[in-house]
């Protein structure tokens, strides 16, 4: 499906991701999940921070795939809506 429209608006539109604006809480909560990963990392020796790193990229590409999946989701469920309220009962 890499050739799809939503496949090209989720993942090469740059103009699309520039508009979503996180709200004060998530910058809170990104600054206090920051904090604590910096408080562990001073704790740990080279060969445990490269395994924290291996598994803060391995969460975060879980997460995006799961948001991608989440605001896949929601198009169509969007769009299933709008055509619901504007074709006729009998399609």
């Amino acid at each position: 499906m890499k050739n799809s429209i939503l496949y090209n608006y989720i993942n090469k539109n740059g103009e699309f991701m520039e508009t979503i604006k996180p709200d004060k809480e998530y910058n809170r909560l990104d600054k206090e999940a920051d904090k604590y990963y910096d408080k562990l990392k001073a704790t740990l020796n080279k060969e445990q921070i490269d395994c924290l790193n291996n598994y803060a990229d391995a969460n975060l590409a879980a997460n995006c795939e799961f948001v991608r999946a989440a605001f896949k989701t929601g198009f169509k469920s969007g769009v299933s809506l709008i055509v619901e309220c504007l074709c006729d009962e009998d399609i």
